[in-house]
């Protein structure tokens, strides 16, 4: 047992030495060691509209010689610098130690946009018999572009549910989700970050993608996802749409089946106004049902009142009539009396 102990502390004593060892190593590889060289095409995704300028600026980081050039293609052939316009920026130098390494950038410009001018551009580099590679995919369009996984998802009670946006442009842009949910309630959902504790859905603030941290019926719905960018003052907005739902059958008990409550006058009136709006987002046979019958029985309500409106203006008009002639048939016959008084 005591040679045991005798070992322990010759290996934590040991521990000391070799964690001074090796965050010396990292220090120096910190302050003059080599620097990995990165290349960069940005934006990686661009929505253009027709007849605007393409911009896209490449970096070639820490590269060895101030020299090296850069040079842009679109698919597989490379530019001609006669119809575009590529600058060259002067190269900035980033000093480790004694060692300079230079971060080189250009600029490709293609003014005005045409719609052949779409597709994916490389922005290529070669030092020291190594090549360096970027991309950056551009879309002549005013929409902006984006994809989500599925138009319906099915999910289990408890999960957490988080819908990615696969973003072709604008991936900086705002983006801003409103759930249509079971009552037709129409709900704009909060921005949070994905570290705070939150037991609703809202959307990530970092990532723009829609979280619901602990899935409910409640929870089910049609989402509207909108990414609202800008093309120079004026806002796009575009959307996609994704009804998510749970995967046990029958365990989120379906509107039909919830006993009716007495409604106000007020409600009444809200809901009737509210139907051109929850018409044009229906999503089963049997909502359809219910709201043709809600439509029906109101058309024959206002039939009715018309009808009725009608037969009351009737009759006061009969009565009018009949009294206008019996004061007309009166002053008739006074009126012969007294010629015959005069007689």
């Amino acid at each position: 047992m005591q040679q045991t102990q005798i070992r322990c502390k010759t290996m934590d004593s040991c521990k000391f030495p070799l964690m001074a060892l090796l965050l010396a190593v990292l220090v120096q590889k910190t302050v003059i060691g080599t620097v990995a060289t990165q290349i960069s095409l940005i934006p990686e995704g661009v929505c253009v509209p027709l007849g605007h300028p393409i911009v896209l600026y490449c970096t070639l980081q820490s590269a060895s010689n101030s020299d090296t050039r850069l040079l842009f293609y679109k698919g597989s052939m490379p530019i001609d610098t006669n119809l575009t316009q590529v600058i060259t920026f002067p190269p900035r130098c980033l000093r480790r130690g004694s060692k300079c390494k230079w971060d080189l950038t250009a600029s490709l410009t293609v003014d005005p946009a045409s719609e052949s001018d779409e597709g994916v551009y490389w922005c290529k580099a070669v030092e020291d018999g190594e090549h360096f590679n970027a991309s950056a995919e551009v879309f002549v369009q005013y929409q902006s572009e984006f994809e989500l996984p599925d138009s319906v998802m099915a999910v289990k009670l408890g999960e957490k549910v988080k819908v990615k946006l696969d973003r072709k442009c604008d991936k900086l842009e705002p983006v801003q989700v409103t759930r249509t949910g079971r009552g037709r309630v129409i709900e704009k959902l909060p921005y949070r970050y994905g570290h705070e504790e939150s037991q609703s859905a809202y959307v990530d603030k970092l990532e723009g993608a829609l979280v619901i941290p602990n899935f409910q019926c409640t929870d089910e719905g049609n989402y509207s996802v909108t990414v609202m960018a800008g093309r120079g003052f004026e806002p796009v907005f575009t959307s996609r749409f994704i009804y998510i739902k749970a995967s046990c059958e029958g365990c989120c008990p379906e509107e039909a089946t919830v006993a009716p409550t007495r409604k106000s006058t007020a409600n009444t009136q809200a809901e009737t106004t509210a139907i051109p709006g929850v018409i044009e987002k229906l999503g089963g046979a049997e909502n359809n049902t219910a709201y043709i019958v809600v439509i029906v029985v109101l058309a024959v309500s206002a039939i009715a009142g018309f009808v009725v409106m009608i037969l009351y203006y009737r009759r006061e008009i009969r009565d009018l009539t009949r009294a206008y002639n019996t004061r007309a048939h009166a002053d008739a016959k006074g009126e012969t009396d007294r010629l015959d008084v005069d007689v």
